[in-house]
């Protein structure tokens, strides 16, 4: 069976790299589709499947409010990622999800080898929660790819999973914990003195992107400044996640205070957050761990076990935040 012409060989692509026309307004890099990614898998001799897109399925092609093009894409990727959450939309994504996981495994059940899927950095994403497994033919389990904002090369991002993901933005923030578990190569240690600056930058483009939209002007600022003071910083302990040489998560701590806890966007989802919270745990053997939560990171602290102490606060200083505390069991 299937000993024709065919390579029996496919990657499943983010529905944006080969139609443009689909992202939300005033995103789009190129007239139709991003023709060198395209180009180097056909040269290939590999398959293309087109994985819907899931803010176009759930939301429409205006995202379900024509004047988004004209807000600041952080604000309007903010809006976007709210709408993806709400109860119909997250129903509809799981029925996306459920197709593309029922072709893979079509196509693994006969043999064919599903190379990849390729998602787009900051984009959303379909959150599966099913083991695919490695199947006849499959050249690694789980392995991922991602396109950087604004590249044209494909990046491997060899994360050996137990199940198949694409990489983007549309989970939710620091600390989620996994769905469906993680199988991956990945080093939580302490962060040293020359890696500082990576980490400060991290933690200030996840602000930016998730948080800062909630915060008025007073409070971004004093964020940024907190992060400049390296004075202050370096009297925190810090973990981080790595891959390689690659920074994707950061929690710091003075004592048993959580100072910042932040995860690279494009690893939502992937139980990052809960393994440098574990990490700082076990290193600390604290039985009570207090935090002042983001409006945007309350419902994530809630998942790792924190529960609020009182209702939000706002500082002098314009941030915005929720005391809440862990205790040990």
């Amino acid at each position: 069976m299937f000993t024709d012409g065919r390579s029996r060989r496919v990657v499943f692509l983010a529905h944006c790299l080969l139609n443009q026309n689909a992202i939300s307004d005033g995103t789009a890099e190129v007239p139709a589709a991003h023709r060198e990614i395209l180009r180097t898998v056909l040269d290939a001799r590999v398959g293309v499947v087109q994985l819907p897109c899931p803010e176009l399925c759930c939301l429409g092609l205006d995202r379900g409010d024509p004047k988004g093009g004209e807000r600041p894409v952080v604000a309007e990727n903010t809006r976007i990622r709210r709408a993806m959450g709400q109860p119909e939309a997250s129903a509809r994504l799981r029925e996306l999800t459920d197709q593309v996981v029922w072709q893979i495994r079509e196509y693994q059940k006969h043999g064919f080898a599903v190379l990849g899927i390729v998602g787009v950095d900051r984009s959303p994403v379909l959150r599966g929660e099913h083991h695919l497994g490695p199947g006849p033919g499959t050249a690694r389990p789980g392995r991922v790819y991602r396109i950087s904002p604004g590249g044209t090369g494909v990046g491997r991002a060899d994360r050996t999973c137990d199940r198949h993901q694409a990489v983007g933005a549309g989970g939710a923030g620091p600390g989620t914990a996994p769905s469906g578990g993680m199988r991956c190569a990945m080093e939580i240690r302490r962060i040293q003195g020359g890696e500082l600056p990576a980490a400060m930058d991290l933690c200030w483009r996840v602000f930016l992107e998730f948080e800062a939209p909630e915060y008025p002007p007073e409070g971004v600022e004093a964020f940024r400044a907190y992060l400049s003071d390296i004075e202050q910083v370096n009297h925190l302990t810090l973990f981080g996640a790595w891959e390689g040489q690659e920074l994707l998560g950061v929690l710091a701590a003075e004592g048993s205070h959580i100072a910042l806890f932040f995860v690279d966007p494009a690893f939502h989802r992937q139980g990052i957050g809960r393994l440098l919270f574990q990490a700082y745990l076990a290193e600390g053997g604290w039985g009570r761990v207090t935090v002042h939560s983001s409006p945007y990171a309350v419902e994530v602290y809630r998942q790792l076990g924190f529960s609020p102490t009182a209702e939000e606060q706002l500082s002098p200083d314009g941030i915005r935040y929720t005391p809440m505390v862990w205790e040990q069991t």
